[in-house]
């Protein structure tokens, strides 16, 4: 059984984690080594859902670390979204925030 007390714990950390990763990742230099995911790979559904689509982390050896993971993630959900408000925008959609 989790005692209570640990869930403020737990989400505690992981918001220093993703903190942490965000301050390095930043630092990173973009060049054609640079870690690449695709956008789809974190469940984008819209506007051209594609069930069948498979995610793609490129470019990873066995130095790759955490931090540049967690850029391309990013970088791929950035980009995701992008596409979305677009076809939203083409669509007729008003998009006040995102």
């Amino acid at each position: 059984m989790i005692k209570a007390g640990i869930i403020p714990i737990i989400a505690e950390e992981k918001n220093s984690l993703i903190i942490d990763l965000t301050n390095v990742a930043e630092k990173i230099r973009v060049d054609e080594n640079t870690k690449s995911a695709l956008d789809w790979f974190n469940g984008r559904r819209t506007p051209d859902a594609g069930q069948m689509l498979k995610g793609i982390l490129s470019r990873l050896n066995l130095g790759t670390d955490a931090p540049r993971i967690f850029r391309a993630r990013v970088e791929a959900t950035a980009f995701g979204v992008r596409v979305i408000v677009e076809r939203f925008v083409e669509e007729g959609v008003l998009v006040k925030i995102v």
